[in-house]
């Protein structure tokens, strides 16, 4: 198996948090482990 990164986007301050920003975070959670 190759090794490989997971990146994922900064998050910025300069709003309130919502939805999008932890899908992007539980997407490559679940990637990395499975």
């Amino acid at each position: 198996m190759n090794k490989f990164y997971i990146t994922t986007a900064i998050p910025y301050v300069n709003g309130r948090p919502h939805i999008g920003h932890t899908l992007e975070y539980f997407q490559a959670d679940a990637i990395k482990r499975y």
